[in-house]
């Protein structure tokens, strides 16, 4: 468990650190999905640009550039489809990466809008009610995790 969430000694009990723990993970795994999806949107345009780029200086050296001589040139050397495959395959992954990274957002944002709706659980009114202030403070600075409102 985080440090900062069991430095809540008495603001908290131990189920509402507890959620409190669970949501920072989500939001870490979400976080780290991004990042990886970036990566490889970025390794997936820069692989597009590679194959243009060795396209266009491979067929500089045609004397033709008709449709026959640019297909023949193309289906005779195995790099073409090489660069077909790894892109196809790293579409392929890159959209399952895509789909993780949906799903792990739900799971955090589905989290999230459950401590919002039961604060009043978690902080009973009376009692700890100023107590929910500090805590979602250190939420939103720390861990960067918005318990103030529902929306993303």
């Amino acid at each position: 468990m985080e440090k900062e969430i069991q430095a809540l000694d008495h603001r908290t009990d131990e189920a509402t650190k507890f959620v409190l723990q669970s949501v920072v993970k989500r939001k870490r795994k979400f976080d780290t999905l991004t990042k990886k999806e970036k990566k490889l949107q970025g390794l997936l345009l820069l692989l597009a640009v590679g194959i243009m780029g060795y396209t266009w200086f491979s067929l500089q050296t045609l004397e033709q550039l008709t449709f026959q001589s640019v297909l023949t040139h193309m289906l005779e050397r195995s790099i073409y489809f090489m660069f077909i495959l790894m892109m196809g395959s790293l579409f392929f992954y890159l959209k399952y990466v895509h789909e993780k990274c949906e799903k792990a957002e739900k799971e955090f944002h589905e989290l999230r809008c459950e401590i919002i709706q039961k604060a009043g659980e978690y902080w009973p009114q009376p009692t700890r009610w100023e107590a929910r202030q500090a805590v979602f403070a250190m939420m939103m600075k720390k861990f960067d995790v918005n318990l103030y409102h529902e929306h993303k």
